[in-house]
């Protein structure tokens, strides 16, 4: 494959990829604590015979935003944002026994009195509620009954050096990575103590997505002009090569 047409697929690949995870990043404008992603690495591959210059580069990874969505206040006891800078997540427990972390605060209780995320995934570590009991849950992390304040527990959280890097695995939820580094426990103090090194918690507050529409829509047009352009090339390239070919049987 010539070089030139091997840039150009390379070239439509990427920008296909960058049009997907826009529509992605779109698809989530109203989904809380949803993270964009941006593609942050690629991976040389061969096009064809490699010894002709066929090799190319084709989008491998993705990179999330560190950068945390605005709070809005929605009065409901369960709701709960992380004040901080994005790097603080709660922790659940998946089906298959491993862990996730995710920043979605819209908790709601099971029907075993486990609080849990939005789709039924339980806390780590785990808070149950006693049946009929009233709950409140304070900028601490602790929860407790309303009646008498008893503790039921304390909502935790873990954070990361460097969030960017965690593996997105849908649905709000992430999964650690080598480059992410270890999540940690971290001490949460009440406001208005808290700092941005210390997260509180905002009851009745959810942090909402974190996507821009202006920016979205401004890298999808670019996306689809720079991938309407590749192709241009492929075909024009294809063109020249069936008329050299034609010349040459002529």
């Amino acid at each position: 494959m010539l070089p030139v047409m091997t840039a150009a697929l390379s070239g439509a690949l990427t920008y296909q990829a960058v049009v997907d995870e826009v529509a992605h990043n779109l698809a989530n404008l109203s989904t809380p604590a949803f993270r964009p992603t941006r593609l942050a690495q690629v991976e040389r591959v061969a096009f064809g015979d490699a010894a002709e210059g066929g090799r190319g580069v084709v989008p491998v990874a993705k990179r999330v935003s560190a950068r945390p969505g605005p709070p809005a206040e929605t009065g409901s006891p369960f709701d709960i944002a992380l004040a901080d800078d994005g790097r603080s997540f709660f922790r659940v427990r998946l089906p298959d026994g491993t862990y996730a972390y995710t920043r979605r605060g819209d908790l709601r209780l099971d029907g075993d009195g486990r609080l849990v995320t939005f789709d039924g995934l339980p806390l780590d570590p785990e808070i149950r509620v006693p049946p009929g009991a009233r709950v409140e849950i304070r900028p601490d992390g602790s929860v407790v009954a309303e009646d008498g304040g008893e503790p039921l527990g304390r909502l935790e959280v873990f954070t990361f050096d460097r969030p960017e890097n965690l593996e997105p695995l849908g649905g709000g939820f992430y999964r650690e990575s080598a480059a992410s580094g270890p999540p940690r426990p971290r001490p949460q103090a009440a406001a208005p103590e808290a700092t941005a090194a210390e997260p509180a918690l905002l009851p009745g507050y959810l942090e909402m997505s974190g996507a821009d529409l202006v920016g979205e829509l401004t890298r999808l047009i670019q996306a689809q002009r720079a991938y309407t352009l590749n192709l241009r090339v492929i075909r024009d390239q294809d063109q020249l090569i069936g008329q050299a070919i034609e010349l040459a049987r002529g």
